[in-house]
């Protein structure tokens, strides 16, 4: 397992937010703030996004709100190791089921 005390305060603040329930109060705000570090975060740690990113004029200091934030391109994951870690020291590996081609997309997972 990969240490990385900054992933670790996000995937704890992502699963604290989730535990309220799609049926709990909406906090808009909280989840604008956590999308937009979690961005931050993959755009510092992940190169191919950050060129995907920076190709399109978007950075953390440009985006104010998640909805600006760029998705990655399903098909992107089936050509390039997108994670943002070295892809070597995945504990798993989540692969699609390619029933929409003859490729299938990997997704790299450090937990």
């Amino acid at each position: 397992m990969l240490h990385d005390p900054l992933r670790q305060r996000l995937s704890d603040n992502l699963l604290a937010f989730m535990s309220k329930g799609a049926a709990g109060p909406r906090d808009e705000a909280r989840f604008n703030a956590l999308a937009l570090e979690i961005f931050a975060y993959q755009f510092a740690r992940n190169p191919i996004y950050t060129r995907f990113c920076t190709g399109r004029g978007i950075t953390p200091a440009t985006v104010k709100k998640w909805q600006e934030i760029p998705a990655v391109p399903t098909t992107a994951f089936k050509e390039l190791p997108i994670a943002c870690f070295p892809v070597e020291k995945a504990v798993a590996v989540y692969q699609s089921s390619g029933t929409t081609g003859t490729k299938r997309s990997r997704h790299y997972l450090a937990t």
